[in-house]
């Protein structure tokens, strides 16, 4: 028995027992009216139970939310920030345990501007798209550049669904499904300042400087030669 069924058995015995102790209540004022003890007795016997699964219930919740917050949570997203004018295809654990064989299932599927589809691929062999990842742990596959795939579909809707399936520590396969999109970041921009660009640019200036040292090297053989010949 999952999780789910679980919390749902767990739920409909408290409220068995709480529509029980309410029958009691009415069945004794019914049947024994409000003036005698013993009427009173089962009152306060069946209110003792009622405020025992109210904090029965309270409780399970409590424990429910710290189960929930301890669960793998692997999860899809773009990213078309981190890396200059490239869209990356991101799996994140958002959850609070490892997450292990998951697999992807896309109701359509996600394709570069060449058409090639986009997967993570660590495992075909076994149809696992990531073998495992931990809690907090992610992992990014290019794309394609930002520029290619708006120009490449511009009549095509980038949205995307479908599911993810895993499994958790103790082996229970858990399925959801999964909802993404690149077209809100079709017209709007990427970037909030140009600190990626420059950084950028900056990564060019080691080339630059590498071609401008050759053409003074080869300038400097003219030279030589020149001063030689002379």
């Amino acid at each position: 028995m999952n999780i789910k069924n679980k919390r749902l058995l767990l739920r409909i015995m408290y409220l068995f027992i709480f529509a029980v102790s309410i029958f009691v209540i009415v069945n004794a004022i019914k049947l024994m009216g409000v003036y005698k003890s013993e009427a009173w007795s089962s009152i306060a016997a069946s209110l003792a139970v009622i405020t025992a699964v109210i904090s029965a219930w309270n409780a399970q919740k409590i424990i429910e939310s710290q189960e929930d917050s301890q669960r793998p949570y692997p999860y899809l997203l773009f990213d078309i920030s981190s890396r200059y004018m490239l869209v990356q295809l991101v799996m994140k654990n958002f959850g609070g345990s490892p997450a292990y064989d998951i697999e992807i299932s896309w109701d359509k599927p996600l394709l570069n501007s060449s058409g090639k589809q986009i997967s993570f691929g660590v495992d075909n062999k076994h149809n696992i798209d990531i073998p495992f990842l931990f809690q907090g742990e992610k992992i990014s596959v290019l794309v394609d550049g930002a520029n290619n795939i708006f120009g490449k579909y511009k009549e095509k809707d980038l949205n995307y669904s479908g599911f993810i399936t895993f499994k958790d520590s103790t082996g229970q396969q858990i399925k959801y499904c999964f909802y993404l999109s690149l077209e809100k970041y079709r017209n709007n921009l990427t970037y909030s300042e140009e600190s990626l660009k420059t950084d950028v640019e900056l990564q060019k200036i080691p080339t630059a400087i590498n071609n401008i040292q050759k053409e003074l090297k080869k300038i400097k053989n003219v030279i030589e030669k020149g001063s030689k010949q002379g």
